[in-house]
């Protein structure tokens, strides 16, 4: 999946790493509470994308 396929999506910011890292150094994965106007599709579009970006592990923080 590329960003350009869903970059609308993505600038909703749903979810996004914020450049942070847990104790492994996985990058953190952050799902901001209390968007009204997210759908499951939007939200499940950002992370299979998210989760697909190579050579990283993730830590996911609601």
């Amino acid at each position: 999946m590329e960003a350009t396929n869903i970059l609308a999506i993505l600038k909703k910011k749903l979810a996004f790493l914020s450049g942070g890292k847990d104790r492994r150094s996985g990058l953190i994965l952050t799902i901001p509470l209390g968007s009204d106007q997210t759908s499951m599709e939007e939200l499940s579009a950002t992370l299979d994308y998210l989760l697909s970006i190579p050579r990283y592990t993730h830590t996911l923080v609601q």
